[in-house]
């Protein structure tokens, strides 16, 4: 999660934690940039499928109703860490969606 406002993240920390998950702070709303599509912490760690491999139709068509896994805290701010900025941020969305022109 990012933020600028210290007890909103508070807040949403108690929340998380209430309902059985762990938050992870990635700062300020400014470097929210970390957990945008193309990033390494986008959708993958979460779907289970190694998006670097191509995806086969049964994998697109079955992502929404994927059963997801867990990833842990640790992790997750490794591939925060990981990202790296660029100016195709929107990225690689097109390749999920089979209707999509943007590759």
């Amino acid at each position: 999660m990012a933020a600028d406002d210290e007890g909103a993240k508070a807040a949403v920390v108690k929340f998380l934690d209430d309902i059985g998950y762990d938050a992870v702070d990635m700062g300020v709303l400014k470097d929210s940039w970390r957990s945008e599509p193309t990033t390494p912490v986008y959708v993958s760690p979460y779907w289970g499928v190694d998006k670097n491999k191509p995806l086969t139709a049964e994998q697109i068509e079955g992502f929404m109703s994927a059963p997801g896994c867990v990833t842990d805290k640790d992790k997750v701010r490794s591939l925060l860490a990981a990202a790296i900025r660029h100016d195709k941020m929107f990225g690689m969305l097109g390749q999920y969606d089979t209707r999509s022109k943007r590759k």
